[in-house]
């Protein structure tokens, strides 16, 4: 209770609950959670790898508990090799999420600020949480958006990021990427703009929804599928437009 660790080496978590009201954990070396178990209350600087190494099921970083700051901050590698690892409060970051294997590391609450630096890698999960991206945000191998909200005033870059559910897209946010919104999701907008200047794929069999906010095209935006895409339809208020300088094509 009311300590600050300084970790260089290993910590390996066994089992249960590891209690950290009123503590900090500045986590340089390696910790990790070898099974289904959780942290709770208290502050993880990590900028070394924080990793759930085992169990299928999922464990939890940052459960709210007994009171006092409770905050994940990664500059370093936060993964799961084995079940899902749920981030379940807010903090500030500039280092990697990623899993590997069939891990996830899931964002389930809270609010996540991404400044420059900052990837979102194989097995990313946005699922509940908000996050603000300040500068760059870099994807790699198929980050997936299933809920909560992206906001900020940076931009997407690189690699393909995967939107399969409900998604609030606010702030003024820049697509450099290949964002592909799947069939069945809705895109709530309202107050944002969103400015796509490399490819916006909209992948959709039965029915797609952009709702609210204002939509500019400087790149290509697809339509893959038989299905009818809506966007931006009128749905809770605030400004709503299309502008199109760039391609719209339908494959199909």
């Amino acid at each position: 209770n009311s300590a600050n660790v300084n970790a260089t080496g290993t910590i390996e978590q066994i089992a249960g609950s590891l209690f950290l009201v009123n503590s900090t954990i500045n986590n340089s070396g390696t910790f990790k959670m070898a099974g289904d178990f959780d942290t709770r209350d208290g502050v993880i600087n990590n900028s070394g790898t924080f990793a759930k190494t085992a169990g299928a099921g999922t464990g939890i970083v940052g459960m709210g508990w007994n009171g006092g700051t409770l905050q994940f901050n990664n500059s370093g590698l936060t993964t799961s090799s084995s079940g899902t690892l749920r981030v379940a409060t807010g903090g500030t970051h500039s280092g990697t999420f990623a899993a590997t294997g069939t891990g996830i590391v899931q964002l389930k609450s809270g609010t996540h600020t991404f400044n420059s630096g900052a990837i979102v890698g194989k097995g990313f999960r946005l699922d509940g949480a908000t996050m603000t991206v300040v500068d760059s945000l870099f994807a790699q191998d198929d980050p997936t958006l299933l809920s909560g909200t992206m906001n900020g005033t940076g931009s997407l870059e690189a690699g393909t990021i995967t939107v399969a559910g409900s998604v609030g897209i606010q702030g003024t946010l820049t697509n450099n990427s290949t964002f592909d919104v799947q069939q069945g999701a809705d895109i709530y907008a309202v107050n944002g703009t969103f400015t796509n200047n490399s490819t916006l794929l909209l992948n959709n069999s039965a029915a797609l929804t952009w709702r609210d906010g204002i939509i500019v095209n400087n790149g290509q935006i697809t339509q893959a599928g038989v299905g009818t895409t809506n966007m931006p339809i009128g749905w809770n208020g605030g400004p709503r437009s299309f502008s199109n300088n760039g391609v719209v094509t339908a494959t199909d």
